[in-house]
């Protein structure tokens, strides 16, 4: 930016602000704030309300305390049209809460049983030599979902603070959700542990799969979720806004199915 284009930048600012009669001084100052409160990565960014807390006390050593008496009111405004918006708009996840609902029950009362019912078949079948591992991985994928949890709290209080109390509340049946399905929490954390898991991948007996069961298991779990999903959003292809899918059977998803169901206690 030469001279010229940072003046014309300046006088912009002065005209933007043109009822507080900024001096050239006291807009360059407001331009370094702009520059600050600017992102370019998603990890570069303030939230609102972080960056409302920092124009604040910025524009109070900027301005004199005539030029903040006429600034301080329409500042205000803006919190309370902002608090007002998330409110209103957490009236929106109501849906979500329902449909949430009705995953949980029916994964606390028919699949995780079903679940269990069907992994007692399966740890015959599971090397010895395992089962340290599993134990191992077992503990720390109670650590990764507890904070995963804990990771919707800090963003959520950072974001909505304690106005969507109905998002937040979404959101945690999510998290309950995603952990009763055939996933696993692993997916970005430390390289030792991303090994053992292979490692235990690729020593799990996939051979007895399809003969215990597991095709009907799958296919009955996918069509109750394909169901619950009509029921709350609609048919598949009229459904607007965020639902879950499922994935289909593939292998890597029976890989993932048996995994899950060995971590199952520490969910």
């Amino acid at each position: 930016m030469n001279k010229r284009e940072y003046k014309t930048t300046i006088h912009t600012i002065q005209n933007r602000y043109r009822s507080l009669k900024l001096t050239f001084e006291q807009a360059e100052q407001v331009h370094l704030f702009d520059q600050q409160t600017s992102h370019s990565r998603e990890d570069d960014y303030f939230s609102v309300w972080e960056e409302m807390d920092f124009q604040m006390d910025t524009f109070r050593s900027i301005l004199t305390s005539e030029q903040w008496g006429i600034y301080e009111p329409d500042w205000q405004e803006q919190i309370a049209y902002y608090v007002n918006t998330l409110i209103e708009s957490d009236q929106n996840h109501t849906k979500e809460i329902a449909y949430y609902h009705d995953v949980l029950a029916y994964l606390n009362q028919t699949f995780v049983p079903n679940l269990r019912h069907w992994g007692i078949n399966q740890w015959a079948w599971i090397e010895p030599s395992l089962q340290p591992k599993i134990e191992y991985l077992r503990a720390e994928a109670k650590l990764l979902w507890l904070k995963k949890k804990k990771n919707i709290y800090i963003y959520h209080y950072r974001h909505y603070r304690q106005y969507q109390p109905l998002r937040l509340q979404a959101a945690l049946l999510q998290h309950q959700m995603i952990a009763l399905q055939p996933v696993l929490p692993f997916d970005t954390t430390e390289e030792p542990i991303k090994l053992m898991v292979q490692f235990v991948k690729k020593n799990l007996p996939m051979h007895s799969m399809s003969q215990l069961g597991y095709s009907d298991l799958w296919e009955a779990h996918l069509a109750h979720m394909e169901q619950l999903g009509e029921q709350h959003y609609g048919k598949r292809s009229s459904r607007q806004g965020w639902h879950i899918q499922v994935t289909r059977d593939t292998e890597d998803s029976k890989v993932d199915f048996l995994m899950s169901l060995l971590l199952l206690d520490s969910q």
